[in-house]
């Protein structure tokens, strides 16, 4: 319905629940321009070049608290993330 409003005078971003890259096709087979995959990209820094290297089964889909430094998530970002139950899947 969004798409068919927007009748291509602007871009539709979709977000939400994408962690694969089946998740990723199936919304642009909706006919969707851009697609966000931020949760995905937070634990998984390297997800486009695990997915353009047929890698899918590396793909984190719980953020592993033991990683954190490894990742490069800011501290503002991790505190906010350990305080919000639930916002993502957490690894202890």
């Amino acid at each position: 319905m969004i798409l068919e409003k927007a009748n291509g005078k602007v871009p539709v971003l979709a977000a939400g629940p994408m962690a694969t890259p089946d998740d990723a096709l199936k919304a642009m087979e909706l006919g969707l321009p851009l697609i966000a995959i931020g949760h995905a990209l937070i634990m998984n820094p390297d997800w486009v070049e695990k997915v353009e290297n047929g890698r899918e089964a590396e793909i984190a889909s719980e953020l592993n608290l033991s990683k954190l430094d490894q990742l490069n998530i800011p501290e503002k970002l991790r505190n906010v993330i350990q305080a919000m139950p639930g916002w993502f899947n957490i690894n202890k």
